[in-house]
Formats: structure tokens, sequence, C-alpha cells
């Protein structure tokens, strides 16, 4: 799978916003790490240790190869599991995940493609349910979403037990509609929920300074 701009936002948002809030001694579950992508992202950002967890043997080898190459391999340790049944013994002060999320849409002719990218193998209701299992009392669960699956991702994580603290709302271009979701949940009902904006691009393909500023970190270009 490669790496998209989407993902890098969520990580680079999720670094630079609820990094502040984890615990001297809280750690980090990536679910579905792929590439490893996430857990690289926040290791650069902070010491706590993260655990990344990957269903599929071919990701989860691509992401052993990229976190053995990186600088900080000694915080991250990969699980070739389904999360599902994934029990380490511990609860995490953050959670995070693009998880499969064109649930009953078109398929894909390439099968790998297909559990990446659908909902078939793991559904709202078992990622919602093995989030809440995880996630420590006071953590944070911060998920990538579509648009079109907001409603049902809330709706899902409130019968889990999940209140939406916070969401960011993601377009493409300033002019076009939102297109994805970053939602992060608690176990305690929120006052307000708070919500952001973000675009990625202005016109062409020049980035939003608000997006270079989160990505300039980790994109050698900006």
């Amino acid at each position: 799978m490669k790496v998209c701009t989407d993902s890098c936002l969520f990580g680079a948002w999720i670094a630079d916003t609820l990094l502040q809030q984890l615990p001297a001694n809280g750690s980090i579950l990536d679910i579905g790490t792929g590439t490893g992508l996430l857990s690289l992202m926040l290791a650069q950002r902070c010491s706590a240790p993260i655990d990344a967890v990957e269903i599929d043997s071919s990701a989860a080898g691509q992401a052993a190869d990229n976190i053995r190459n990186s600088p900080w391999k000694e915080r991250i340790r990969l699980f070739h599991a389904d999360i599902r049944f994934f029990d380490p013994g511990v609860h995490y002060s953050l959670i995070l995940s693009n998880p499969p999320f064109y649930e009953n849409e078109l398929r894909s002719p390439e099968v790998l493609r297909n559990v990446a990218m659908h909902g078939d193998s793991l559904s709202l209701d078992d990622f919602f349910h093995a989030a809440a299992r995880l996630l420590d009392p006071r953590g944070r669960l911060a998920v990538l979403f579509p648009a079109g699956r907001k409603q049902a991702a809330v709706s899902t994580a409130l019968d889990k037990g999940l209140y939406l603290q916070e969401s960011l709302a993601v377009s493409p271009a300033k002019d076009q509609p939102v297109f994805r979701y970053v939602l992060v949940f608690a176990s305690e009902k929120p006052v307000q929920t708070v919500a952001h904006e973000m675009s990625v691009t202005t016109k062409g393909t020049m980035y939003t300074p608000e997006f270079a500023g989160l990505l300039k970190d980790y994109y050698l270009a900006l």
C-alpha cells in the first residue's frame, strides 16, 4: 500500500494535537499499521513506547523492514495479529488507526488492496469493540474515516461507550467538499465537541499554510 496524503496529514495532526495530552508513562497502539507510517511519524515526536498491529503478512513484513531501518526501532513493537484477538495485557493512552473503510462498495481485483481498503474482515462494530477494550479509561482514540462514514462511526463508537471529543474535517482543496474526517473519541462525555477544518491545497498543487505547517517536519520538499 502506498503512502497517501491523508494518512500523512492524520499522523501529523495527531502528533501536533494529541501527543501533548499523553501522560508521562503513556503508551500508543497503532491498529492496522500497514507500512508503519503512523507509528514512525509519532515516534519522531515522542518517547512513548508504540505497539503496531497488522493482520496482512506482506504489509507486516514491509512495516518490519521500515521499523528495523529507522532510528526508533527500539521503541516500536510490531505484531502480526488480528486486532479482534490481540491481547497484550495492557491498556493504551492513545490508540490511532486508519482502518479499512470502503465497506460494501466496489471491489478492487487486487486481493491485498481489498483487505487493506474494505471493511469485510473488520467491521465498524469489531473495530470499536477492540479499541474500547484496549483503551485506557482516560485515553484517546483517533481514527481517520471517509466523510460518508462519519455518522456510522460516531454511532457505533457510542454503542461501545466512546464519545466524540474532537473532529477534523479535511477537504482536498478550499473549494471542494470534505472527503475525510479525523475523529477523536474518549470514554468521558464531552461538554462540547471541538470541530476543526483544514484544506490540503489552495489552487492547483500549492499546499495551504495549515497543511504545510503540519507536514514540514516530515515532507522533505516543504
